[in-house]
């Protein structure tokens, strides 16, 4: 959730954002406001792997998502609306983001180090931050990465950030 918009505003922003990418044959992935630069961007992506979000969906899903707040009028200041993909290095928050991306390279930031909870990890051991890890698995409530030859078990709970790494080559 935002905290510089209230709850039922960012429900009621979500539930309109999640309307207009599924009538484009998107989903929605998640949603910003600025408030310093107000502008809100929604990030949608498509259902299935193989797929990706093309300019024509997110003008699609922008003039529809615009309609939806200025009828209602929910949010009352100027702003600016962006639509987007979550692009190649994309932020993973949610657990479908994890299953869209399995197998590729992700970095996470973890709330503990490494060795607090995951044992045998050498000197990965006070390690907080974990850089071009490959994401192997998710489960129910954590995903497994692979660690210098060893898969390791990380509680959704444990992670504070994590994104997708994209090689440039």
């Amino acid at each position: 959730m935002n905290k510089d918009l209230n709850p039922e505003l960012w429900l009621k922003l979500e539930s309109m954002a999640k309307e207009a990418a599924q009538k484009h044959s998107c989903v929605f992935y998640d949603l910003e406001y600025n408030r310093i630069s107000k502008v809100l961007t929604l990030y949608i992506d498509k259902a299935e792997k193989e797929q990706s979000v093309g300019l024509e969906d997110c003008s699609n899903v922008s003039s529809a998502f615009g309609a939806l707040i200025d009828a209602e009028d929910l949010i009352p200041d100027s702003y600016d609306l962006e639509v987007s993909s979550p692009g190649l290095d994309r932020h993973l928050n949610q657990k479908w983001h994890f299953e869209k991306v399995c197998g590729a390279k992700i970095q996470l930031k973890l709330k503990n180090p490494l060795g607090s909870f995951a044992k045998d990890v050498g000197p990965w051991d006070k390690a907080k931050n974990l850089n071009k890890v490959i994401l192997k698995s998710v489960q129910a409530d954590s995903i497994t990465v692979e660690l210098d030859q060893k898969d390791i078990p990380i509680a959704f709970e444990l992670i504070s950030n994590a994104s997708v790494v994209f090689d440039y080559k």
